[in-house]
């Protein structure tokens, strides 16, 4: 069986009286993909906020990696890749350069041929090294799922 890289139990995120999550539980395991599906103000962004520890939660607990993202977040999110909407990158540096600052960044050795995989990874190698001002908005996204490859997460979100 594969290795539980994620448990939500019992959440729940109230702003005054309002609810805005109420007992959300799941589990995700090493390899599975997992997607978060509802209308405009269910909670999708609150409840990945509070997996990423940027948004503390009401009540309920979740572990990533066997560690309790409230009582040590360092520990929980140091195998956990993010790709966020609005990532900010260096728009004079070149998609490499980027990745090359961001490695060294990094509590984890990133060698040249790790970034060369994850570019080819994300489908990159004909404008790596390009500037980051010249990307299209998908390529932005894929210099962002990059970073996010970059550490090889268990979990990434």
């Amino acid at each position: 069986m594969s290795n539980k890289v994620l448990t939500v139990s019992s959440i729940n995120k109230y702003y005054g009286s309002k609810a805005v999550l109420k007992g959300v539980t799941f589990e995700i395991y090493e390899g599975e993909i997992f997607g978060l599906i509802g209308p405009s103000g269910s909670g999708k962004s609150t409840l990945v906020r509070i997996i990423c520890g940027l948004c503390p939660m009401t009540s309920g607990e979740i572990h990533i990696n066997g560690f309790n993202v409230r009582k040590d977040v360092e520990h929980a999110l140091n195998d956990v890749g993010v790709v966020i909407e609005n990532c900010k990158l260096n728009p004079y540096m070149t998609g490499r350069q980027n990745l090359k600052y961001y490695a060294k960044l990094s509590n984890k050795k990133i060698t040249n041929d790790d970034i060369n995989r994850i570019v080819d990874l994300v489908g990159l190698s004909q404008k790596i090294n390009k500037r980051v001002s010249s990307y299209s908005a998908g390529a932005l996204q894929r210099i962002n799922l990059a970073q996010a490859l970059l550490d090889d997460p268990k979990l990434l979100v």
